[in-house]
């Protein structure tokens, strides 16, 4: 993946201070007593349009309050929550979109937030702000009116207690650790794995986009790599780089985009058949496929809405041998580096993926075997006119002694 195209913003901050373990709350009220922050406005706890804080047309109030510092700038430490079509009267979109022009924000003085679209839940978060009735074109309601929820959580920074300072029992809780976060595909498993071994696991939301913070680390160097796992359990390639925390740290790793997943149809293809080139990324994202060859081809197209792609190729102008398949996504500025390999093999026959390959030649009865069946076939037609093309091996239009030695050559018994 091209390590310019992923935001990896470290919040280090080094014996000055460390974060609070008071929780975000938000929910939807007719209005926002303070301290609480609106983050935007609704026209109905259901089936709404939205404006933006500023504005003064609806009744229902988006409300989050728990953490020193919150607010609804969108500068700063901010984070968009949803965007808005217009000032008031708005369809909304999820931040992953870039159809609307018009942010609604979470922001916080000094911190961290974080915001994210859960599938029913928003489990991994500290708390439920709204929901809405799609991706982008949508409807908002409170956190019960539609199954995708907008998921936030935030954590303010506090004066610090050094390592054997005098904080003392009953001190601030000091937590270091890392939050990732990015786009994966639909619904699919992401995992995070520290110093190689599994540290914790999450779900990608419907628009392919996830959110999961590791907690509790200790000082020092560590590897973390992130993967994902399509629907039909198809990896990615891993996502990998080291980072060093001090105490007290906060790590943003934000713009994962991972690679898409690919496979084919077939472990090998009768030349000029199509073969299916086949994977999982980012909803309505463009694919573009490679076909690697003495000449590599190049084939786009563009998933579906649950970010599932199928490309058939036409093999016509590969030669025989072995042959590989890689793919890469685009999705509005983004785009990811070639995912993993995938190899096929261009022959005489086509044999499905994970289907038993039988013997090239000799295997006149198609059981995968060459034996004394295959001897008898290849008899019947001894010195016959016009023999089946399977029959006559070394295709000369006859059966003779060089056939019988081709089918010993390949004897399984």
């Amino acid at each position: 993946m091209k390590k310019l195209l992923i935001l990896i913003s470290v919040i280090v901050i080094l014996f000055s201070g460390h974060y609070a373990y008071a929780a975000l709350t938000c929910s939807i009220a007719n209005v926002c007593n303070s301290p609480d922050k609106t983050i935007f406005k609704m026209s109905a706890s259901s089936n709404a349009h939205a404006e933006l804080q500023t504005q003064s047309n609806y009744s229902k109030y988006a409300c989050c309050s728990g953490v020193s510092g919150i607010g609804n700038s969108c500068v700063g430490t901010s984070v968009t929550v949803a965007r808005l079509s217009s000032a008031t009267n708005a369809h909304v979109e999820q931040n992953t979109q870039a159809n609307y022009a018009n942010n609604a924000c979470l922001s916080i003085t000094s911190g961290t937030v974080s915001i994210g679209y859960g599938n029913g839940n928003c489990a991994g978060y500290q708390t439920t702000l709204a929901s809405i009735s799609g991706i982008t074109n949508a409807h908002v309601g409170d956190a019960g009116a539609y199954n995708t929820k907008i998921c936030a959580s935030a954590t303010a920074t506090v004066p610090p207690t050094p390592p054997g300072g005098g904080g003392g029992a009953g001190g601030p809780l000091v937590t270091t650790g890392i939050t990732f976060s990015g786009r994966a595909y639909p619904l699919s498993k992401v995992t995070i794995l520290k110093d190689g071994q599994i540290a914790i696991t999450t779900i990608a939301g419907p628009d392919a986009s996830f959110s999961v913070t590791l907690s509790n680390l200790s000082t020092g160097n560590y590897t973390f790599s992130v993967y994902g796992e399509d629907k039909n359990g198809n990896r990615s390639t891993l996502f990998t780089f080291p980072v060093y925390f001090t105490y007290g740290s906060n790590t943003q790793v934000g713009g994962i985009f991972l690679a898409p997943t690919i496979d084919v149809d077939k472990s090998e293809v009768k030349k000029g058949d199509n073969i299916a080139i086949f994977g999982q990324t980012v909803p309505l994202s463009d694919v573009t496929i490679s076909v690697h060859s003495d000449k590599e081809y190049f084939g786009k197209i563009k998933a579906d809405s649950s970010g599932v792609y199928l490309y058939n190729f036409d093999t016509v102008p590969l030669e025989y041998g072995n042959h590989n398949t890689k793919s890469k996504t685009a999705f509005l500025t983004e785009i990811t580096s070639f995912g993993k390999t995938v190899a096929f093999l261009v022959g005489d026959k086509n044999v499905l993926k994970g289907e038993k390959a039988c013997a090239a030649k000799g295997d006149l009865n198609g059981d995968c075997r060459v034996n004394l069946i295959d001897f008898s076939i290849m008899a019947f037609w001894y010195k016959k006119s016009s023999p089946p093309a399977k029959v006559d091996m070394n295709n000369d239009a006859k059966v003779n002694i060089i056939d019988f030695s081709i089918l010993a050559y390949n004897w399984t018994g």
